[in-house]
């Protein structure tokens, strides 16, 4: 079967989810909402059925969630014009952590 998590496999998904971005603005501060879209596009492509959907996950035969992730955050981050209303809030948000592991003042610290 096809595994998506190839190099070659990663700029079609890479040029899926700009593609997704410009043309679906809910999705741009949705990423579970690009997902879905990606594993839908892929399914249809590869001829895969809805049912089958949990063992094409697991199996290996959609790409990575933790892949579309970071390609859509990585995309946001270079092209202002695909980044949704809540992304500089994210921005915020993520140094606002950062902020607090770097004091000791997170909640990540409580089992030391």
């Amino acid at each position: 079967m096809l595994r998506v998590q190839n190099k070659k496999n990663k700029g079609f998904v890479s040029r899926l989810i700009y593609s997704i971005l410009k043309s679906n603005v809910e999705s741009r501060d949705n990423w579970l909402l690009t997902l879905k879209e990606v594993h839908d596009r892929e399914m249809a492509l590869w001829g895969f059925v809805k049912e089958d959907y949990y063992d094409c996950v697991f199996g290996y035969k959609l790409t990575n969630p933790q892949t579309v992730s970071r390609i859509w955050r990585k995309i946001q981050e270079v092209n202002v014009e695909l980044r949704g209303s809540e992304w500089t809030d994210r921005q915020k948000l993520g140094g606002m952590i950062a902020g607090e592991i770097g004091n000791g003042t997170s909640q990540l610290f409580l089992f030391n």
